[in-house]
């Protein structure tokens, strides 16, 4: 499944928040992709456009041990 949103933290409501298709880095780069390991861990990856060239980067690695909120991309 295609994950859409994570949220970072015990408390949904003051967690810091992922979201594909949203601004990072201050504007700079857009959250692309983000991807849950086999080992539990989720990787956030970012694309930006310098010089007119789309460039997908690693972005963060959240550990497995953190408290994560998963919210799938559903289509009906």
């Amino acid at each position: 499944m295609i994950i859409r949103k994570i949220s970072i933290g015990n408390d949904l409501l003051n967690a810091m928040h992922f979201q594909a298709g949203k601004p990072a880095m201050g504007g700079a780069s857009t959250i692309s992709d983000i991807i849950k390991n086999i080992d539990g861990s989720i990787d956030v990856f970012i694309s930006r456009s310098p010089e007119g060239l789309v460039e997908i980067v690693k972005w963060k690695t959240i550990g497995a041990t953190v408290p994560v909120t998963i919210e799938y991309n559903l289509e009906f």
